[in-house]
């Protein structure tokens, strides 16, 4: 591919921030593709006008796997390009590419929110908080000093940025080449991977990071305690939640309202014990 790729990952790192109500990330699109249309038609000012009009088309796709149809739209402006001679098969091809950028765009935007924002986003979290319980930062206890324990938390900080940013770097650098190189055939290169095993192995990772943050903080909580009326009070309302947390996932309701119930029932042992 002819064309410096760190250049417009960079470039991609501002689609939303020309964010807009009516066509989305038409102008950050346009922001990203704009040097490459100039390279394209620098000696064709008309067909120049008519690309920048044709890139602030409506676009919104997820942000972490944007390259993907960064480099579809990359190939498809190269072919336009070749083609503005030919103005019955130039008119044709450019139908061709307002499909082709609608379609990758969705489906990017389905496959990038189901991998980034909830399953890679959440496993990052959940990272951080074992790496807290592995250097004993318990945030139950209330005499723990922080400023003791400050290389744990920034050790958690870097394996949650980095968790999740790396990731994002490497989908987009590859994003960029196997959109460009790639067809309608692989779907711009899309279906060169198994997206729904890469999900499953990741969501596993996360619930085996979850079970130990579970079962380390029961060890933590309940370390030393004694069983008493407070002990059991404890153990009922711990068990309350995981239940209810079991019932709002079954029932498909948000979890705000699990955490509202939460704030409330808290309050209200608060108040009356």
């Amino acid at each position: 591919m002819e064309m410096n790729k760190i250049k417009y990952i960079f470039r991609s790192l501002f689609l939303q921030g020309f964010w807009n109500f009516k066509k989305m990330q038409n102008i950050g699109m346009l922001f990203i593709m704009y040097p490459y249309l100039c390279n394209l038609y620098s000696d064709k000012d008309r067909y120049f006008k008519r690309a920048i009009a044709r890139n602030l088309a409506s676009f919104n796709t997820n942000p972490s796997m944007v390259s993907f149809c960064l480099g579809a739209v990359m190939k498809q402006e190269k072919v336009l390009a070749e083609l503005s001679e030919n103005m019955p098969n130039f008119f044709e091809q450019e139908k061709e590419w307002l499909i082709i950028r609608s379609s990758i765009a969705t489906t990017v935007a389905s496959l990038g929110d189901r991998l980034f924002w909830s399953t890679i986003k959440p496993l990052s979290l959940v990272m951080a908080f074992a790496v807290l319980c592995l250097g004993q930062v318990h945030f139950l206890n209330d005499t723990v000093a922080l400023n003791d324990l400050g290389l744990t938390v920034l050790l958690a900080l870097m394996v949650s940025f980095l968790g999740y940013n790396i990731p994002v770097f490497i989908t987009r650098y590859r994003g960029l080449a196997l959109g460009y190189e790639g067809n309608e055939e692989n779907f711009f290169g899309l279906i060169n991977f198994n997206w729904n095993k890469i999900i499953i192995i990741l969501k596993t990772m996360g619930q085996g990071f979850t079970l130990f943050i579970f079962i380390y903080g029961l060890y933590f909580y309940f370390l030393g305690a004694v069983f008493d009326a407070y002990l059991i009070t404890k153990v009922t309302l711990l068990a309350a939640f995981v239940v209810l947390s079991a019932f709002v996932k079954k029932w498909n309701m948000p979890n705000i309202y699990l955490y509202l119930g939460s704030v409330l029932v808290f309050t209200l042992v608060a108040l009356f014990s």
